[in-house]
C-alpha cells in the first residue's frame, strides 16, 4: 500500500511552490513529545488546497497507527533527514492508504493456473483481516522482499527484486463476516526455491494481517 498525508502549511518559511519543488526527503517533527521518536516523513507531491499539500509518507512502515498520528496533529517540517533546515509548521488534515494494484510494481512473470503447484490449506479470515490483506504490501527499500495485492478476491505475492509471482490464492466468502483461503497455487519456476511454500504463504498472510491491524487501529 501507499500512504498519503495531507498537511495544512502554516507559518511557512517557503511558499507552496517552493515546498512542492523539494526533491529531498522531508522530516516531520511532532509537537507532542510522546510522538517525538515516531517518523512519517516523506515527499511533497501535489497541492490539494490553498495551503494544503499532499505528501507521500511512510508512517505505516514505521508502525505509526492512524489513531496515533491523525487529523489535528501538529508538527514541524524540515528539509532532508536532519532537523537543520526548517520549512514550516503544519497541521495534519488527512492521512490515508491507497491499495496497490498490478500496475503498482514491475511484474515479469505471473503464475499460469494450468501449470502450477497446488496446495490444500484452510486459512479463515474475518472482514477486518481480509481488508488488511487488501491493503497489500508495496516495497519501500531493498530489504522489502515481497510485493502483494488483492485483485478480484485473489491475493497475489511477488518477489520484489525479480517481479516473479510466487503465490496466488482465492479468498472465498462463506458467511457475512467469514472468508476462507483453501487452495494455494505456487510457481514451478526453478529460480524460486523454498523448502516449504505452504508454510511460507501462511506466515506471509499472518504477518501482513498482524502488521496492518496495528496500523489501522
Amino acid at each position: 500500500m501507499r500512504e498519503y498525508t495531507e498537511l495544512e502549511i502554516v507559518d511557512s518559511l517557503k511558499d507552496i511552490d517552493s515546498i512542492l519543488a523539494i526533491r529531498s526527503h522531508v522530516s516531520f517533527l511532532f509537537e507532542d513529545n510522546r510522538l517525538s521518536r515516531r517518523f512519517i516523513g516523506g515527499s511533497p507531491i501535489s497541492k490539494v488546497g490553498l495551503n494544503t499539500i499532499k505528501f507521500l509518507t511512510q508512517g505505516h512502515y514505521e508502525g505509526v497507527s492512524l489513531g496515533e498520528v491523525k487529523p489535528g496533529t501538529k508538527l514541524e517540517l524540515f528539509e532532508g533527514g536532519k532537523k537543520e533546515v526548517k520549512i514550516s509548521d503544519a497541521i495534519i488534515q488527512k492521512r490515508y492508504f491507497e491499495k496497490p494494484s498490478k500496475k503498482s510494481w514491475s511484474i515479469t512473470e505471473e503464475i499460469n493456473p494450468s501449470d502450477c503447484i497446488v496446495y490444500q490449506l484452510e486459512i479463515r479470515l474475518s472482514n477486518t483481516e481480509k481488508e488488511c490483506l487488501e491493503l497489500g504490501k508495496t516495497p519501500l527499500q531493498m530489504e522489502d522482499k515481497w510485493f502483494s495485492f488483492v485483485e478480484n478476491n485473489v491475493i497475489r505475492f511477488f518477489r520484489s527484486w525479480t517481479g516473479i509471482e510466487v503465490f496466488q490464492a482465492e479468498i472465498s466468502q462463506i458467511a457475512h463476516d467469514n472468508w476462507v483461503i483453501n487452495e494455494l497455487r505456487s510457481t514451478k519456476n526453478p529460480k524460486i526455491n523454498f523448502q516449504d511454500k505452504k508454510s511460507l504463504f501462511e506466515d506471509l498472510v499472518k504477518y501482513q494481517i498482524m502488521r496492518i491491524e496495528k496500523i489501522i487501529k
